[in-house]
Parts: C-alpha cells; structure tokens; sequence
C-alpha cells in the first residue's frame, strides 16, 4: 500500500502542470556581439574534464518512470517521429550537451504533445523537453509508468576527436 502512496505522489509530482517551462535564450547585453573566447590556459586547464564529458555526449540513455504513453523515432530533427505524451522523472545518460555545463543523471521532462508529430517537435507543447540535437538518431517509447529513451549523436564523436587537439566546434566544453 505504501509502493502505491508514493507511486502516486511521484507521478502527480511529474505531470506537465508541475514541470517548468525551458527558460527562452537570452541575447548578449548591448555591445557585447560575442562572448569572451576561451584562453589556452583555460582549455589546458579543463583538458580532462572536457574530454571525459565529450566522451559520454554521444550516448542518450535514460530509464523514465511517470504517467505516459508513446514512441518515437528520431533520424536527425526532420526525420523525427512522435506519437503519444509524456510527464516523467528520469535517470541515466542525459545525451549531447548543449552548453558546457555538466548534466544532471536525473531530472524531469514532459511532452504533452499527445498527437503525431514530425520535425522539430517544439511547435507541440512540451513544458520540459529532452533536448534532442539536431544529428541525434534514436528511439524511445514510454509505457503506463516506465520508459526508455536511446540515442546516439554521431557529430559528438566527431567532437571529441577535434578536442583531442583543443577544437571545440560545439561550443561544450568547460
């Protein structure tokens, strides 16, 4: 009866109603075009934190337990596939960083699109997204109070090789 308590709290807790919406990017204050360029220290600095984040952006595995049903198909943003809706808690690997800063194992996400959807599916109202990269191929589907979301982006491997020698063409590393 006390699995079932909190099987309950946790899924009221996960519904989109709760979830924040992703803060809109904001532009650079006035003046400043671009933002400060790392120096060699820096980079010499955080060499290997860099390249162990690199080295696990590839991957996107994440067990998620909340209220839901869906699958989805994902060959790059265009040739992506959604049908179904979802509020849950997750953990495991996040996936492709989008900004260097270290991601959290566990979290929350919500797609509340419930309908078929092609692309870029942020025309859907999704209160937290996954935040899937544009090159990242992958599946996932969510059943009643369990899902799996697989991926792997193939230009992050690209992107560790080039940091093996200081390139950061993804803008990611600390």
């Amino acid at each position: 009866m006390r699995w079932g308590a909190a099987l309950l709290v946790a899924m009221s807790l996960a519904t989109p109603a709760w979830a924040e919406p992703e803060p809109a990017p904001q532009a650079p204050p006035s003046g400043d075009s671009e933002p400060a360029s790392k120096g060699i220290g820096q980079r010499l600095i955080y060499y290997v934190p860099s390249r162990l984040a690199d080295a696990i952006d590839p991957v996107r595995l994440r067990l998620r337990f909340g209220p839901g049903f869906g699958f989805g198909l994902r060959v790059t943003r265009p040739l992506s596939f959604y049908v179904g809706g979802h509020a849950a808690f997750f953990v495991g690997l996040r996936g492709p960083r989008s900004a260097p800063i270290p991601p959290s194992p566990f979290g929350t996400e919500a797609d509340g699109s419930r309908a078929v959807t092609t692309g870029n599916r942020r025309r859907a109202p999704v209160t937290v997204p996954p935040g899937y990269t544009a090159s990242e191929l992958g599946l996932g589907f969510h059943l009643a109070i369990f899902g799996l979301d697989l991926g792997f982006d193939p230009l992050e491997v690209a992107d560790l090789a080039a940091g093996l020698v200081l390139i950061d063409f993804r803008g990611d590393d600390f």
